[in-house]
């Protein structure tokens, strides 16, 4: 496994197991499709989300789960992988972001898409909680920093700064 491989298996495993937090217990869980042009390939990730959430089902079943409570500015690691911890808010109250610095990669879940942003229709989302923290914990990091959304493609925060309707003053 080539470390593009490594950091990308590390995001999805990370976005499987953090996405039950923002969910009631009664409500599926969403899988991650991600397409990481970037890195110069193409990925389906749902298959290692979905492995990860099976693992974790029956782990969880079987009692034998480690858990772990995750807060901003916490470090998440996967071998030599090391993920910043930040906060956003907006989509859903407890919404964590994943940032990898020395690669400039974060997996921002439904908080940023690219040309748009998160729902804010769900219990506890609030449009202008999203907004701040796109504002004040994503676009802080630098527009040359590429996310991997829930869904769809890939993009920079520098071009949803500039071109994105919801954050470039056009709809916001």
């Amino acid at each position: 496994m080539n470390k593009s491989d490594l950091l990308l298996t590390a995001f999805a495993t990370v976005a499987a197991l953090s996405a039950p937090l923002a969910w009631s217990q009664s409500t599926p869980v969403p899988t991650t499709v991600v397409q990481a042009k970037s890195v110069g390939a193409s990925y389906d990730l749902d298959g290692v989300i979905q492995a990860v959430k099976q693992s974790t089902i029956a782990a969880q079943a079987s009692g034998r789960i480690v858990t772990m409570a995750v807060k901003a500015g916490d470090k998440v690691s996967f071998g030599e992988v090391e993920l910043d911890v930040l906060h956003c808010p907006g989509h859903t109250p407890g919404h964590l972001v994943f940032f990898h610095p020395a690669s400039r990669l974060a997996q921002v879940g439904d908080v940023l898409f690219q040309g748009s942003i998160g729902r804010t229709d769900f219990p506890r989302g609030d449009y202008d909680t999203l907004i701040r923290s796109i504002h004040e914990r994503l676009f802080p990091l630098g527009d040359d920093v590429s996310f991997i959304p829930g869904h769809g493609s890939m993009s920079t925060l520098g071009e949803e700064r500039r071109y994105n309707p919801f954050l470039s003053g056009k709809y916001g």
